[in-house]
């Protein structure tokens, strides 16, 4: 094996654990957390009771915890996850190998990605995650206007066949 292949298959088990980990994690953390309202409101209730022969009042103190619905923009103590595929154009590249013995740069290479066609048995089988084109998010607000996001774009790079480029460098 070379070092790319090693690479690459250090990488693949890389993303392979992080698919795991968000696939068994318990979706409840995914959910949306209730905050907790400390914010009570206080009600004194008179109560009457009339008969015949007496009128007795009872004074009642009693504490209601209302809490008012979580607007849209509360993302506060929240967890987020997208996932989606996609499509991506590039513009000329310069790409540049190094290794024992060379070490040169392909100016100016036209590159497109390269997205598979949909079909369900590729895109909804779990075995086969690393063929098509994805990105997923994971995001935690600690309040409603700062957050952590982990995330993954996948994409795939391929040179345009028979073109030519320039060469600086050795080999």
């Amino acid at each position: 094996m070379n070092s790319n292949q090693t690479r690459n298959i250090k990488i693949s088990l890389k993303n392979f654990v992080y698919i795991l980990v968000f696939c068994f994690s318990p979706f409840s953390m995914f959910s949306q957390s209730q905050t907790k309202n400390t914010t009570q409101q206080e009600g004194v209730s008179l109560i009457r009771i009339n008969s015949e022969t007496q009128t007795e009042q009872v004074l009642s103190n009693h504490v209601e915890t209302k809490e008012p619905p979580k607007r849209v923009d509360q993302k506060k103590g929240t967890w987020s996850f997208q996932w989606g595929y996609n499509r991506d154009s590039y513009t000329q590249s310069d790409i540049n190998f190094h290794g024992p013995g060379y070490k040169f740069t392909l100016k100016d290479v036209v590159a497109k990605d390269k997205p598979e066609r949909f079909n369900p048995s590729v895109y909804l089988n779990p075995s086969l995650w690393e063929i098509p084109q994805y990105n997923f998010r994971l995001t935690y607000y600690f309040t409603d206007r700062f957050f952590l996001a982990f995330g993954q774009d996948h994409m795939k790079y391929v040179m345009s066949r028979g073109q030519a480029a320039n060469i600086y460098g050795y080999i």
